[in-house]
């Protein structure tokens, strides 16, 4: 089973930071861009992994690739999870085990006939042209 949060709400945001977000996580997340919805994503995973495990003890630590795992304090490794943020908004999944990715974009604006003129072929171009480009 996968169990999934989404937050994007900042009333929302400010609770699960002000109450799940550790010394370490602030700490982690002060540099760069992204980095107050990634308090929020590390916040909001931490919730969900007390909520699942019934601890609170997990730490986030990331592999060789920059993805973030979860271990407990002697190391073990803890459920699978993923992380996503973007602007004021993330996203978190956990599972028991497995593999398991979680993906949250903030929605702009597009130029798709722009995108289409670089990416397209002429046959393809025309279809998005005629479209209208939505």
């Amino acid at each position: 089973m996968v169990d999934i949060a989404v937050a994007a709400d900042m009333a929302l945001a400010s609770a699960l930071v002000a109450r799940w977000a550790t010394g370490e996580d602030h700490a982690t997340s002060t540099v760069g861009r992204g980095s107050q919805s990634l308090l929020l994503a590390r916040a909001a995973l931490r919730a969900l992994l007390a909520r699942h495990t019934g601890r609170t003890d997990w730490q986030i630590v990331r592999t060789w690739l920059g993805k973030p795992v979860v271990v407990d304090p002697s190391g073990l490794p803890g459920p699978a999870v993923s992380l996503s943020h973007t602007a004021a908004m993330a996203a978190v999944a956990i599972a028991p085990h497995g593999a398991l990715g979680v993906d949250i974009e903030r929605h702009r604006p597009r130029d798709f006939v722009a995108l289409a003129a670089f990416a397209f072929g002429p046959a393809e171009r025309e279809e998005v042209v005629i479209g209208g480009g939505e």
